[in-house]
């Protein structure tokens, strides 16, 4: 196996492809809207799945088109996982994580938690939250901090937040208060709502980034770079993703949104990792990424992908303005998005950032 395509890498893992709400704004392909047949992830696939890619691991993020905790067994999962790390995180609804199974899943191994708690009022949450409780939610927030402050400091409990185009910047300072300060979360994260892969909120940049600048000025001290509610922990800049994604059936992609279209590497259950790395789509996608060949044909597996097309990514290159504007014009051309109103867009943001 080619050393190059064995590196640190956070992997998120799919414990199954159940989920117990039915979010009007989520795009995920799971059994609550009975498009699917249930399956969940059973640890012995897990510890076949985890081996083969041992040397790749950092950290282990039970995610997914689902809510983790709908499977049972997730407790046993976790403690497979941590054979191979000590950073493992799970991101929930919050819904099923009463204090019992927090204490469960702390004691298996887990040592990030992330909420997602997409509006902290109980009308606006219960609307788009659909078969959830922001009263039942809050609670095991609460639970969960409790237990971090009585002797479990190492916990991360964040929260995160879908930002809706009806959202303000005052409805969002009151967000922040209340779970960062009133509730005590670790850290705050925000990502805008996207549909059918269009970014609904162009201009979310510049609104989070006057939002923490008004909070600075009231004293409170929050960083909301974060893009999603889990750490990455890899040495490679890839496009946004930075990790392997194994789903519930062990399949191995860059990350979920090409697992819902089956851009799928290989299957883990199936072959090596040697087998895989040795396919021509892994190699396309990772020696475009890793040696920057943006002169080339973007890889097969990023055609049509919603983070390539956003700002976010752009903003998030880390290349040098100058490479990262001729990565973004030839990006444009490839995905032919190049339009004066994109343009114009994002100019505007640059200079505001």
């Amino acid at each position: 196996m080619n050393s190059k395509h064995v590196f640190p890498s956070t992997v998120l893992v799919e414990p199954t492809n159940k989920c117990n709400l039915a979010c009007d704004f989520c795009e995920a392909n799971c059994t609550v809207n009975g498009h699917l047949k249930l399956k969940d992830l059973s640890s012995q696939n897990l510890a076949i799945a985890l081996k083969k890619i041992e040397k790749t691991i950092t950290n282990i993020v039970f995610q997914g088109d689902c809510e983790p905790l709908v499977n049972k067994r997730l407790d046993k999962l976790v403690v497979e996982a941590k054979r191979f790390t000590h950073s493992i995180a799970i991101v929930t609804n919050g819904t099923l994580l009463n204090q019992k199974k927090s204490q469960e899943l702390i004691k298996s191994g887990v040592n990030w938690f992330a909420f997602s708690i997409d509006d902290h009022r109980r009308d606006v949450f219960n609307a788009v939250r659909v078969r959830a409780d922001l009263d039942v939610v809050e609670e095991n927030l609460r639970e969960l901090i409790l237990i971090r402050n009585n002797g479990r400091a190492d916990l991360q409990v964040a929260v995160h937040k879908i930002i809706f185009p009806n959202d303000t910047l005052e409805s969002l300072k009151e967000f922040v208060k209340k779970y960062y300060l009133g509730f005590g979360a670790s850290q705050i994260t925000f990502s805008p709502l996207v549909e059918m892969g269009d970014i609904k909120v162009k201009d979310w940049l510049k609104l989070r980034n006057r939002l923490e600048s008004d909070l600075v000025d009231e004293g409170i001290l929050v960083n909301l770079k974060e893009f999603c509610a889990y750490p990455y922990k890899t040495l490679n800049k890839y496009c946004g993703t930075n990790l392997l994604y194994i789903n519930h059936k062990g399949y191995l992609s860059p990350c979920g949104l090409h697992q819902r279209d089956g851009r799928f590497f290989g299957n883990l259950l199936q072959e090596s990792y040697e087998e895989i790395t040795e396919k021509d789509h892994f190699k396309e996608y990772h020696n475009y990424w890793l040696s920057r060949e943006y002169s080339k044909p973007i890889p097969s597996h990023c055609k049509d992908c919603f983070l390539l097309k956003g700002h976010y990514h752009r903003y998030t290159l880390n290349e040098g303005h100058q490479n990262g504007l001729e990565f973004c014009d030839h990006l444009d051309l490839q995905n032919n998005q190049a339009d004066g109103a994109d343009a114009i867009q994002y100019d505007l943001i640059s200079k505001a950032l």
